[in-house]
């Protein structure tokens, strides 16, 4: 008899809509209360004790959201998961152009699922620049925003999202720790930029007006199996103090494919295995920075494989003295992927390419 209720139980929960494993479900399709939200946080996280382990859904509907009646809300330490009942499509969230949805408060856990938000300042934003918050963003969308998901925290999963028209960088976020994988960045007026150590992976990344993905200061960054294209400006930008890995990448149609400049004089850097071609001007451009040392670029795939060719999309020091690293090329990958692909065998193209710039 236990064993028919356990499984009666689970049919039910199983074939349940997704706001039936709420702990709690707020709005009702057109007006969201911040003051009844911050009261039902409170409640369940402090009076019942839950602290941050508890759901709070947003009934499907388009919520215009109003400075006046409190927005943005403050998230504290106990604040929930807070998840769009029927997902992104259907949860809207409206800002003033402006005004942000949310503020993360020092030692926040800023999780949020299945929401759309549209037309905000700083959608979800920090209460204390200094805070050690920690950041859940999956299977949102964020679009026509003035900058999109702006966060310095210190861990941070953000996957699987859509960001779209915003007018500043899709994502701006900082930090030690975190995986930005699976997520679409399109027609903003940049894509990502990061500060610290971040895997960013996965991603599909055009039709930026400006960069695809910018990874700066800190280092230890880890770019890998992205296809980024069609971006108005540079594909990937790096100019870091620590190591990188730029691999098994596609990178093509943008202005530049990757510009390259290191802050520091030396540095570990691995960069393999990707395909770079059709970009306009060049598929490698390297900048007077940094110290005299040379950037291995071996065993990639740059859409021919004559040497003349793939030298004249590369930038370095054989097309100006100022810039003192050489593009390390050969050998290369002589089809698309790399995988499995055998490269051809090295010749000091290196040497041959100064003769022809």
């Amino acid at each position: 008899m236990k064993r028919l209720l356990v499984v009666l139980v689970l049919l039910v929960l199983s074939s349940a809509p997704a706001w039936a494993q709420c702990t709690y479900t707020i709005g009702d399709g057109v007006n969201l209360s911040a003051s009844e939200m911050v009261n039902i946080i409170d409640f369940f996280g402090l009076d019942v004790g839950l602290g941050p382990d508890w759901t709070l859904c947003i009934a499907p509907g388009v919520y215009e959201l109003d400075p006046a009646d409190g927005w943005p809300v403050v998230l504290p330490a106990h604040a929930p998961e807070i998840v769009g009942a029927d997902g992104a499509e259907a949860t809207v969230l409206v800002g003033d152009g402006s005004m942000g949805a949310f503020l993360l408060a020092d030692g926040a856990q800023g999780r949020f699922n299945g929401l759309t938000f549209r037309t905000f300042g700083e959608a979800i934003a920090l209460a204390d620049l200094l805070a050690e918050t920690t950041l859940e963003f999956t299977d949102n969308v964020m679009e026509y925003c003035a900058s999109g998901l702006h966060v310095l925290q210190h861990d941070a999963i953000v996957s699987r999202n859509v960001f779209r028209y915003n007018v500043g960088r899709a994502i701006d976020v900082s930090g030690i720790n975190g995986t930005v994988d699976q997520n679409e960045i399109c027609y903003n007026g940049h894509g990502a930029s990061f500060i610290y150590g971040r895997a960013f992976r996965g991603n599909h990344v055009h039709h930026n007006d400006g960069f695809g993905v910018w990874m700066s200061l800190g280092g230890n960054g880890i770019i890998t199996y992205n296809l980024i294209e069609e971006n108005g400006g540079e594909g990937v930008v790096t100019s870091t103090f620590g190591a990188e890995t730029i691999e098994h990448n596609v990178i093509r149609g943008n202005l530049i494919g990757v510009r390259y400049y290191p802050l520091s004089a030396t540095r570990a850097f691995s960069f393999h295995y990707n395909d770079l071609y059709d970009n306009t001007l060049f598929d490698v451009q390297c900048d007077a920075s940094g110290g005299r040392f040379d950037l291995d670029a071996t065993d990639n795939w740059w859409g021919t494989t004559d040497p003349l060719e793939i030298s004249e999309h590369i930038f370095d020091c054989n097309d100006d003295p100022a810039v003192t690293r050489c593009v390390l090329f050969d050998p290369w990958c002589y089809a698309p992927g790399c995988e499995g692909a055998t490269p051809v065998e090295a010749h000091s193209w290196g040497s041959i390419k100064a003769l022809y710039r």
